[in-house]
């Protein structure tokens, strides 16, 4: 069967639908379940390109901040658009609450950008899995 059959053969609903994962996330003390969605190729260029500075150097600060940005979109639970949990934290924005919530594990805004990243197919390994 060729490409052509085989992709004839597919449900292009599905193709529309952004695969999600559940990850595991420390806030304060507290350990729990986050669910992750993968983010559009095009969005996540947008969001990813805030990182780098006019010269196309990589700005470590502005790579936290696209972070940030990648991680509010990228989660879908919790809703980091509820109204109640940014007044709670007072917050302004998703990427504002964000780094509240880890304002001293800033790592783990990486790590979350990273699984979502991941998912988004723009991983470390995505080279590895193209090969194989």
């Amino acid at each position: 069967m060729n490409n052509i059959d085989l992709m004839m053969k597919m449900d292009s609903g599905k193709l529309t639908v952004a695969p999600t994962r559940d990850i595991t996330v420390t806030v304060g003390d507290e350990e729990m379940t986050w669910k992750i969605k993968a983010l559009a190729g095009k969005r996540f260029q947008e969001l990813s390109g805030k990182a780098v500075d006019d010269d196309g150097n990589v700005d470590m600060e502005r790579a936290y901040e696209a972070n940030l940005l990648l991680c509010s979109e990228g989660v879908v639970d919790p809703d980091l658009k509820d109204k109640e949990l940014m007044a709670h934290f007072g917050a302004a924005t998703p990427a504002d609450l964000l780094d509240k919530l880890f304002k001293y594990n800033g790592g783990e805004i990486g790590r979350i950008a990273d699984a979502i990243v991941d998912l988004s197919g723009y991983g470390k390994d995505t080279k590895k899995k193209v090969k194989n």
